[in-house]
């Protein structure tokens, strides 16, 4: 191998990472030349249904220690008595999915009592309700919570604000910056009751986040099988109940489930990437994210920077290769290289299909990808600047330059 082509192979390569950082540096995206990103965001995202489909959460114990209550058609008395069955049997924590307004008159001050009950014990967690308004980048949050006297407890809003504009929840945004005078950040519904119930995990997560840029969302690894969360209603609650003692020192999210059983109810049901057009209440989707966060099965980011690095040698290895057939034997060029191209983008899509599937790590691939489509037409601007230098008749002759491009190098 040449020197001549080494330190020319170098500088085309140097010169397509100087492109792509002035490309990120001008007003437009390189984005388009991930065609991973284009088949996600162009063909209604049914690829990544399926591969979101196909990886799921590896079985862990914390399902096993959620039960969903659902809270069906009952009015504020039943819901209260269904908190006091739930609070004898000693729970971890309760957590209900219902945001209480003063609209109906407190004449039964039972919820109330119940609530105050579980609030003394530590063992509350309410629900609240993020509004966005305004468009991306002047955004305006606001959170509602229940009104008084039922704000008791600390909340978690429980909307997905970070659902696709196709409807299906695949990510989560467990935490925003602090809104208005509230101390801390906003959490979510199930982030709050990990920062309860097992906050040395909840700081094992954050440190996670930190890797991560600001408000940037969270994929979901859903449950393996949805049965794994124990259910109960109205029934299972009443006195006498054999299933009562199931709920001892469990987590309980209390919420309404109508919709996953009545396809006319459709107010908290949301559709998810599980294949067959599946459809989850939003007390499920809590519980499958409450499971993951406990669990420590997020899905891990590989660091744009360090897949700048690997692309570097990956690069400057095909241009090596792309210089000599480019100079050897032209007339073949665009085939051999389209036909790399394919075979090595292929290659990449593929592993970072099987980190997300087997690894639960995600792979940017678009600082892998963007330097190899570039490749040829830096190259092309890179001979005509190489074949330039050669004359130099405006540097000292003392200075010796050769190109790999020079006609001593052409074969065809």
């Amino acid at each position: 191998m040449s020197r001549s082509l080494l330190v020319d192979s170098l500088g085309a390569t140097i010169a397509v990472f100087l492109v792509c950082g002035l490309l990120k540096l001008a007003v437009f995206s390189i984005g388009f030349l991930d065609p991973v990103h284009s088949a996600l965001h162009h063909v209604g995202l049914e690829f990544d249904n399926h591969i979101h489909g196909q990886t799921r959460a590896p079985l862990g114990p914390s399902s096993s220690s959620i039960c969903l209550v659902d809270i069906g058609k009952a009015n504020r008395s039943g819901i209260a008595a269904m908190l006091t069955a739930i609070a004898r049997q000693n729970p971890r924590l309760v957590a209900v999915d219902v945001v209480f307004d003063r609209k109906k008159a407190p004449s039964d001050t039972s919820l109330q009592r119940a609530l105050a009950q579980l609030q003394q014990q530590r063992k509350l967690v309410m629900a609240s309700w993020l509004a966005i308004e305004g468009e991306a980048g002047h955004a305006r949050s606001e959170l509602h919570e229940s009104d008084a006297p039922f704000r008791l407890g600390p909340t978690g809003y429980t909307n997905f604000v970070a659902e696709e504009s196709d409807g299906v929840v695949r990510h989560h945004l467990p935490a925003l910056p602090p809104l208005g005078d509230a101390p801390g950040d906003t959490l979510s519904f199930a982030a709050r009751i990990v920062s309860i119930v097992a906050p040395a995990t909840w700081q094992q997560y954050g440190n996670h986040r930190a890797a991560m840029k600001a408000n940037e969302p969270d994929w979901i690894l859903y449950q393996q099988d949805q049965r794994l969360f124990s259910r109960f209603d109205s029934t299972d609650l009443a006195p006498g109940s054999a299933r009562l003692p199931e709920l001892r020192n469990k987590i309980v999210l209390l919420g309404s489930m109508a919709g996953a059983a009545d396809p006319y109810v459709s107010e908290d049901v949301h559709q998810v990437p599980l294949g067959d057009g599946t459809r989850l209440t939003g007390l499920e989707i809590h519980a499958n994210i409450l499971a993951m966060l406990l669990d420590g099965t997020h899905l891990r980011k590989i660091p744009d920077w360090v897949l700048w690095l690997v692309s570097f040698p990956l690069c400057w290895v095909l241009m090596m290769f792309f210089a000599w057939q480019f100079q050897r034997y032209h007339i073949w060029f665009h085939l051999v290289f389209k036909t790399v191209q394919f075979i090595t983008a292929a290659l990449i899509v593929l592993v970072a299909l099987l980190l997300f599937r087997f690894g639960h790590i995600e792979m940017n691939t678009l600082p892998l990808l963007a330097p190899m489509a570039l490749a040829v037409d830096v190259l092309y601007f890179y001979e005509g600047f190489a074949r330039w230098l050669t004359k130099r008749s405006w540097l000292p002759k003392r200075i010796p330059y050769t190109t790999y491009f020079d006609d001593s190098h052409a074969h065809h």
